[in-house]
């Protein structure tokens, strides 16, 4: 190696000269041995200085032979996901063990990471050489082929059959989700059935999950993920995949909270033609049923179903869309969905993948949007709205006189007003006559197995005597009060519930309603929409809560009280709300506050 390169790189073989300290008595005199005094050699400190990168390296094949990607995580020169961004550090192929070369960005080269780098490889006896300039996306790929490397080096063929295993025996048993939990030295791992968490299996070694953690990013599809994987940070990723017959989608979350790690992963079918159910099948009351024909009867107008992830709104607008195609069949309807979760006959569904790290001006919902707009639509199912975009877009298209479907995240109906508002829209628009036809919300809670749910005699001396005054509040002569068994029957898979039940509410807006939305006093609306209860027996879903239809099922004995108070609140009368709504109110009612 040539000095000059010595000197860049801090080789530690390089020697440096030692100049000896020279006493002279006189210039003119004679230099004898016995004047020159050698003072013991203090290391001179040569600075690294930065080299002028030898070549600009625009593809794989400009680089010099390497074997792996050094830099990554879990790598002998490991550097941050940050740094991962804009520079790397390559093994290079040779008969030593110890040379490497570090490409960075322009902007990179010859900074303060770049030049630690090279102290941190020379402190470790390597050598460097062929440094140079490149650009970022040449340094992604090689960080993603260096993180496929990492799997195929691993136990990559277990890894790939057990997240299918998990992803398939989640669809079997009907689960919402996969969990892994890991905590010290090892991992538990549950299934989301029946809105609950159930324990697949125990015995998951702590190394495997880091393991999986890393192949989840590997394996997951390009479009959903960062190029660079992190072991400390958290990761949202999408993967599809194909077992037998069966598609499926997995929506994949990692966090890591102090000392662990979760990982999450939501499964969807795609592309399959699932069983229709109907919306008494779902759980909505004949009055619901009724209102709801209301709403979707009009040619135009917005119906929204608000709830929280999880809450069946997909499946109930695939119940409303093709209720409205087995009525009219000589209509087009188009959905819009990110991803299509079932096939719906005579729908053209429009799927829409968002991409992480695209730019601020592509929206693909919005442009999806857009595009059916010119497609000649009589029915328009919008997936979810969820930015201001969207919610321009859906008003764009009502006022058009088109008959729009959409869900959104929402805690009740009149909530759907509150988020459209901070989205953009104004009141004086929601407030329109004929804008919205309706507003939903629902939530589901778990039904009790109808082979071993257990009668409230028999278990009243087991719950608190809160419970049992909420209770008998509420409850009338011949009312059929259940709970929960406790581990459950074989018929129910010993879960002691056989899957999940609708609890709604809805809105019609009247003229009053509209007023208030416009003049932005939604509380008022909710008093006057509570209002409607007057007259009406304890049944009626008319100004109806969810809590309300909840107690109503209970009565019947389908949910036991637990989990309406888990999933909706306390129980208690619904004469108390109408009653604290307001003086008038209550007195219209016929109540005293």
């Amino acid at each position: 190696m040539a000095f000059i390169d010595i000197l860049r790189f801090g080789s530690p073989k390089a020697q440096l000269p030692q100049t000896p300290a020279v006493t002279m008595r006189k210039q003119s005199e004679k230099v004898t041995r016995a004047t020159i005094s050698v003072a013991p050699a203090s290391p001179k400190v040569v600075p690294l200085r930065q080299p002028k990168p030898p070549q600009v390296y625009k593809s794989i094949s400009d680089l010099p032979p390497y074997s792996e990607i050094a830099s990554l995580s879990g790598k002998k020169f490991e550097i941050g996901p940050k740094s991962q961004e804009s520079i790397v550090i390559l093994k290079l192929i040779d008969d030593k063990e110890n040379k490497y070369s570090i490409l960075a960005t322009k902007d990179a080269y010859g900074g303060a990471v770049y030049k630690g780098l090279l102290q941190r490889l020379t402190k470790a006896d390597c050598e460097v050489f062929a440094c140079g300039v490149t650009d970022g996306a040449l340094i992604n790929r090689l960080n993603q082929e260096g993180s496929e490397s990492v799997l195929n080096d691993s136990t990559d063929k277990r890894i790939v059959r057990d997240i299918d295993k998990l992803a398939t025996d989640a669809i079997e048993q009907g689960a919402s989700d996969i969990h892994i939990e890991k905590r010290g030295g090892s991992a538990v791992v549950k299934m989301r059935v029946n809105g609950r968490l159930v324990v697949y299996s125990d015995s998951w070694a702590a190394d495997y999950v880091d393991t999986m953690a890393r192949a989840l990013h590997t394996l997951a599809d390009d479009e959903s993920k960062d190029q660079t994987f992190t072991e400390t940070g958290q990761m949202s990723v999408m993967r599809n995949l194909s077992v037998g017959a069966v598609k499926l989608r997995v929506q994949i979350s990692q966090a890591y909270p102090d000392g662990g790690l979760d990982i999450v992963m939501r499964v969807l079918r795609v592309a399959v033609s699932a069983k229709v159910q109907s919306l008494n099948e779902l759980g909505y009351a004949a009055e619901h049923i009724e209102m709801m024909e209301y709403m979707r009867s009009s040619p135009t107008g917005l119906v929204i179903i608000a709830g929280t992830t999880g809450s069946g709104k997909t499946t109930t607008l695939q119940t409303l869309m093709q209720e409205i195609r087995r009525m009219d069949s000589g209509i087009k309807m188009i959905s819009i969905e990110d991803p299509p979760e079932y096939v719906m006959d005579g729908v053209t569904q429009i799927p829409v993948a968002r991409r992480r790290n695209q730019a601020a001006d592509e929206n693909p919902f919005a442009q999806a949007m857009r595009s059916t707009m010119r497609m000649d639509p009589n029915v328009i199912m919008i997936g979810e709205i969820r930015d201001s975009e969207s919610a321009e877009l859906m008003v764009g298209m009502n006022q058009s006189g088109h008959k729009v479907f959409g869900s959104i995240h929402a805690d009740s109906p009149l909530g759907v007003i509150g988020r459209l508002n901070s989205m953009g829209v104004p009141g004086s628009v929601l407030a329109a006559n004929k804008f919205i036809s309706g507003l939903i919300y629902q939530t589901l809670v778990p039904l009790l197995c109808p082979s071993c749910k257990v009668d409230y005699d028999e278990t009243s001396d087991k719950i608190s005597p809160a419970l049992h005054e909420r209770i008998k509040k509420i409850t009338y002569p011949g009312d059929t009060i259940f709970f929960e068994k406790l581990g459950g029957c074989p018929h129910c898979r010993n879960q002691g519930i056989i899957g999940r039940t609708v609890c709604a509410e809805m809105v019609i807006p009247d003229d009053t309603i509209r007023r208030f939305i416009s003049e932005g006093q939604l509380g008022k609306a909710y008093e006057h929409w509570r209002s409607q209860r007057m007259g009406k027996p304890a049944t009626s879903m008319a100004g109806a809560t969810a809590l309300e239809h909840g107690i109503m099922k209970m009565r019947r004995g389908e949910v036991s009280p637990l989990s309406i108070e888990s999933e909706l609140g306390l129980l208690h009368d619904f004469r108390l709300d109408i009653g604290s709504a307001s003086t008038e109110v209550a007195q219209l009612l016929g109540f005293e506050n």
